[in-house]
């Protein structure tokens, strides 16, 4: 993956008004993030498109933040993984909202696993929710899942600490 298509992706999340569903849209009309950044430079419009959101992609500020993000991401040492290449997550890109770009810390190939259980919920778990995790992830230790859940007090936390004491494989999701 280069690094303008990853910087032209990134800006394009950044634009106001677009998500990640209609980011696609106009990649897949357009066959790349930078053939969108080159039209849009040259105000070549396909029909597809709305007139009002193709003038506000691109700006300045989202180009500038996306460059940014992108080298510090490197500095850093992280793993981008962009959702057109095959090491991007299998059963992630079947998500209609799931994002361009994702980037990773460690060594995980999440298409290695054919389980995977999210676990998400509340930050001020009770002592029933709890146990119904730790019960969960103990039923679930045959099938060898690996357990993916935010990276936040309470059951997060309570997730990855289950899978590891369970011996299963588990990472950590950090929204931004």
């Amino acid at each position: 993956m280069n690094f303008k298509e990853l910087m032209y992706a990134l800006a394009l999340q950044e634009t106001k008004g677009v998500g990640a569903v209609t980011a696609k849209k106009l990649i897949a009309i357009y066959g790349s993030a930078v053939q969108l950044f080159e039209a849009h430079q040259q105000n070549r419009i396909e029909n597809e498109v709305n007139t009002k959101l193709f003038h506000q992609l691109f700006s300045n500020a989202s180009l500038v933040n996306a460059e940014k993000e992108l080298n510090i991401a490197i500095s850093k040492g992280l793993k981008y993984l962009y959702f057109k290449e095959k090491d991007y997550p299998a059963y992630l890109i079947h998500c209609a909202d799931a994002p361009l770009v994702l980037f990773q810390d460690g060594g995980s190939n999440f298409n290695q696993y054919h389980k995977i259980i999210s676990i998400v919920g509340t930050r001020n778990m009770s002592s029933y929710g709890r146990g119904f995790c730790a019960d969960l992830i103990t039923a679930v230790k045959e099938y060898q899942p690996l357990i993916v859940s935010g990276f936040a007090f309470g059951v997060d936390i309570c997730a990855h600490l289950e899978a590891l004491k369970n011996d299963l494989p588990t990472t950590a999701v950090l929204a931004h």
